[in-house]
């Protein structure tokens, strides 16, 4: 079994904005994530990972689950 390498938060604006360029209907300039909202992304990816003594989402589908919440 391989060992799963967590994505870079470069990674993931990467491909939000690849995403948000490809379905946009408009051609405004995409303003940088961190200038809007900063520290925004880094907190919603680490909800999924909080821990109270337990993990508190277990499983994909819960964690999944959350961040789409967000």
């Amino acid at each position: 079994m391989s060992k799963i390498t967590p994505l870079t938060i470069q990674q993931i604006e990467y491909v939000v904005h690849s995403i948000a360029r490809e379905t946009m209907s408009w051609s405004e300039p995409i303003p940088e994530f961190a200038t809007r909202f900063p520290y925004k992304l880094e907190s919603c990816l680490a909800v999924p990972f909080q821990t109270f003594n337990k993990r508190l989402y277990g499983g994909l589908t819960a964690k999944a689950a959350i961040l789409s919440a967000h």
